[in-house]
Formats: structure tokens, C-alpha cells, sequence
């Protein structure tokens, strides 16, 4: 009897233990897949930087969070070796104008101040030009002017998009779950506890 009861107990704390994760991997699944969607781009449009080329578009946002307007050049469309012509373009203030307006109030402007606002990774180089906050289920205008050419940024097919920089969040909960692989792997935890405490509970005394 006594071991008996130490069995009963122990199957009964493995599946509430079970329980918990399930619960705690459903609520990161739910995390990660809205940190995922704040991760897509709301705007993203071809570009080009020969004087006089212009671009109008709109947006709307799902969450209220800080946007960024950037310009980004893949690598992937350009030659290597004219590449440190691109990463010398980025590193300096790009010859364009651009605002974004709502409801034709002005939230964001200029035209691309600042120095050294770029990230690069594998895939592209970016140049960062501003960044604003959005309200959630609001509409927003983007007027984008190139007022300067520049050959070698133009041959990597650039674009414009704003996006929430995900990565650039300081916060731990954020960082951890900005996507959903945490999730599956709390489940899978939460999936062992639960055999386990099954394998108990079908094993003959």
C-alpha cells in the first residue's frame, strides 16, 4: 500500500507538472506566432536612386509599436565587388526626402539624417532612416523622393520597407519568444513529463 501510494503520488505531480508546460507552451506559441507577425514588414516597395524617382504608398499597422523606415540592398543582386561602393553609400545620409503622414499629420520626416545608421547580415545591408510610433489599426502614407543618384546602391535592386525591429528589443520575454520554437520545445518537455507519468501509472504493482 505504501508503495502503492508513492506511485499514485508521483504520477499525480509528473501530470500536473505536464499540465503547466502544456498551458506554458500554449501561451508561448501564441506569444511567438503575434512576435512573428510584428516582425513582418507592414510596406515594402522597389526602388531606385536616380534623381527624380518617387514613391507613394500606404500602410496600416496591427500593433502599436516603434516602425522603421529603411532602405535595404540585397546582396544577392549585386556584384561583390563593387559591394564596398554600397556599404560607403549606406554609411552616409542617402540623397532622398520622404515623410510619413496620418490622417495628414506628419508622424515621421527627412531626409535620411544621421551617420552610420546601418546593419548589415548575410542576406542585405540596411540603412535605418527614422523610425516612428504606430498605432495600432491606424493608416499611414509613405511619400518616398530620390533627389541624388547612386549607381552602385541602384544595381542591388533596393528597396524601401518599414518594419518593427524585433531584434532590437532589450526586453527578455521578447527576445526569448520571437517566434515559436520555444513553444515546441516547452511541449516537447511537457511531452515527456506526461509519458512518463503514464508509464507510471500503466505499470503493474
Amino acid at each position: 500500500m505504501k508503495v502503492s501510494g508513492r506511485k499514485k503520488s508521483l504520477e499525480i505531480v509528473l501530470g500536473v507538472i505536464a499540465l503547466l508546460l502544456f498551458v506554458a507552451a500554449s501561451l508561448a506559441w501564441h506569444y511567438g506566432r503575434i512576435r512573428q507577425q510584428m516582425c513582418k514588414p507592414v510596406l515594402e516597395k522597389p526602388i531606385q536612386f536616380e534623381d527624380g524617382f518617387s514613391l507613394q504608398g500606404s500602410f496600416s499597422v496591427a500593433y502599436s509599436q516603434n516602425y522603421y523606415v529603411e532602405v535595404v540592398c540585397p546582396r544577392t543582386n549585386s556584384p561583390q565587388s563593387g559591394w564596398n561602393d554600397v556599404v560607403a553609400a549606406l554609411s552616409k545620409a542617402l540623397p532622398v526626402k520622404f515623410a510619413v503622414t496620418c490622417n495628414g499629420v506628419t508622424v515621421a520626416e527627412g531626409d535620411s539624417p544621421g551617420e552610420k545608421n546601418r546593419t548589415a547580415s548575410a542576406a542585405e545591408d540596411t540603412r535605418i532612416m527614422t523610425s516612428f510610433a504606430g498605432e495600432a489599426g491606424k493608416t499611414y502614407e509613405l511619400s518616398f523622393h530620390t533627389v541624388g543618384a547612386i549607381p552602385a546602391v541602384d544595381a542591388t535592386k533596393p528597396t524601401v520597407r518599414i518594419t518593427c525591429l524585433c531584434w532590437a528589443s532589450s526586453d527578455l520575454i521578447d527576445m526569448l519568444f520571437s517566434n515559436t520554437t520555444p513553444a515546441l520545445v516547452v511541449a516537447g518537455v511537457g511531452l515527456i513529463f506526461a509519458l512518463w507519468s503514464w508509464r507510471i501509472f500503466t505499470r503493474k504493482p
